[in-house]
């Protein structure tokens, strides 16, 4: 349950901070684009880190969604067996 519990709180954590992380990707990859128009400084290397992490970031959007359902049975089991423990306390 308690596993359960850990990993359903990670989820959600992350289906919440999705959009920020996308965001904060973009305005790098932005600042890079900038830092290359405006003084002629070519940063390929960190453009390729920027895309790897947008990449990396969508893997694991990917497995985390697949994640999700996957223990939407068990969680929904451990929902009816508390329930019954209620009842009975």
């Amino acid at each position: 349950m308690k596993d359960l519990l850990e990993v359903m709180t990670s989820l959600k954590l992350l289906d919440e901070k999705s959009a920020d992380i996308e965001l904060t990707l973009d305005r790098v990859e932005e600042v890079l684009k900038t830092f290359d128009k405006r003084y002629d400084k070519k940063k390929d290397v960190e453009m390729k880190k920027v895309g790897k992490l947008k990449e990396d970031h969508r893997t694991t959007s990917f497995v985390a969604a697949k994640v999700e359902k996957e223990i939407s049975a068990p969680r929904a089991a451990e929902a009816t067996k508390t329930k019954e423990r209620i009842k009975k306390f």
